[in-house]
C-alpha cells in the first residue's frame, strides 16, 4: 500500500443513471446502510490535496483534513465525510459516478464501530 500513501486516484462508480442531488447529511455517527461499500482514507499530516467530481463537475476540493470516508450507497449514490479534526463535513450525492483524486492520504481499514 506504499503507492497509496504517495498519491492515489480513486474512481468510484455504479451502474445506473441519476441526476446529482446535494443534501445536508450532518450526523454525529456515520453508519453506512446494508449493502454499502466504504473506503476510509487517513491524512496524517492534515494536508492531503483531494478533489471529487461528478461527471466532471466539482463536488468539493480540499487539502485540510485528517480523515476522508467515501461510502458507495446501494441505490446509485455516495456519502462522503470529511473529518477536519474540528468538525465533520458531509456530502450526499445521488449519482452513478463519483471520481476522486486523493494525494498523500493512506487507504485504511475501516474504524471500529
Amino acid at each position: 500500500m506504499n503507492w497509496l500513501s504517495k498519491s492515489a486516484v480513486a474512481v468510484f462508480s455504479v451502474i445506473g443513471i441519476a441526476a446529482p442531488e446535494m443534501l445536508n447529511a450532518q450526523s454525529g455517527n456515520m453508519v453506512p446502510p446494508a449493502g454499502a461499500v466504504t473506503w476510509h482514507y487517513q491524512c496524517k499530516s492534515g494536508e492531503c490535496p483531494t478533489r471529487c467530481t461528478i461527471s466532471g463537475t466539482e463536488l468539493f476540493s480540499t487539502g485540510s483534513y485528517f480523515a476522508l470516508t467515501v461510502v458507495q450507497l446501494p441505490n446509485h449514490g455516495y456519502w462522503v465525510r470529511i473529518d477536519t479534526g474540528q468538525k465533520n463535513i458531509d456530502y450526499v450525492a445521488g449519482t452513478d459516478q463519483l471520481a476522486c483524486s486523493i494525494s498523500g492520504a493512506t487507504l485504511m481499514p475501516l474504524p471500529a464501530k
